[in-house]
């Protein structure tokens, strides 16, 4: 084991629909991650003084993290303005991250 978790977070305005997808190593297709044992997936509406009143950051923690759970993790957001990917890459040693991105759309 790695670590016990990863937390990835995103962030839109306005506030953006958001998928996230897991690219396991050495595959290219997307697939979907949900809500689920491994992974939780939530929305931060307030987070002490870092939020304004109306901004939404979303959430994914990776529980306990594995060798299976390496690979690209894929943040879209899709609102008005359009759709928007960020990603991170979570692998050997270095899988206990903590990375913030904004998605702009």
């Amino acid at each position: 084991m790695c670590c016990d978790s990863v937390l990835r977070l995103c962030a839109g305005y306005p506030p953006p629909k958001m998928k996230w997808y897991h690219i396991y190593q050495g595959q290219t297709a997307l697939t979907p991650v949900i809500d689920d044992d491994k992974h939780f997936i939530h929305q931060m509406l307030s987070h002490g003084q870092v939020l304004s009143i109306d901004e939404i950051w979303y959430q994914m923690t990776i529980i306990n993290v594995q060798a299976n759970d390496y690979g690209i993790y894929v943040c879209e957001g899709t609102n008005r303005l359009g759709t928007d990917r960020v990603q991170i890459v979570i692998y050997g040693l270095f899988c206990c991250l903590s990375v913030f991105d904004d998605i702009i759309l």
